[in-house]
């Protein structure tokens, strides 16, 4: 009895590890898509990173993080010289996630209509 309560304890615990594990990764990421569309890019960027530590290969979280980091340094002003002296510029590590993301896409096999 005391064996079969153990296995059975062993087992429940290694299912309860799995859930939280794949589970962590969508709360992170619904966090994340929250803070981007109430235009906290900076809150966005911060879950969408701790949700690529977990899965770096996951392609919406790629985007998301992609999006969030472009209207983040997005052009605000409608002439160049103020962007230039208040607008943050695209990091250069920034700029190649982006066409790393952008490269991911277009190894896909399926296509996107969004």
């Amino acid at each position: 009895v005391f064996t079969l309560c153990f296995t059975m304890h062993n087992s429940m615990n290694l299912k309860i590890d799995f859930f939280n594990k794949n589970n962590y990764i969508i709360y992170l990421s619904n966090i994340a898509y929250v803070c981007y569309k109430l235009g906290n890019y900076d809150d966005a960027i911060v879950y969408y990173k701790k949700a690529l530590c977990r899965d770096s290969k996951d392609i919406q979280l790629n985007l998301g993080i992609a999006q969030a980091q472009y209207y983040h340094y997005r052009r605000k002003f409608p002439f160049k010289f103020l962007n230039d002296i208040f607008c943050k510029k695209l990091p250069k590590d920034i700029r190649e996630n982006f066409l790393r993301t952008i490269n991911m896409l277009l190894k896909m096999e399926t296509s996107f209509d969004s």
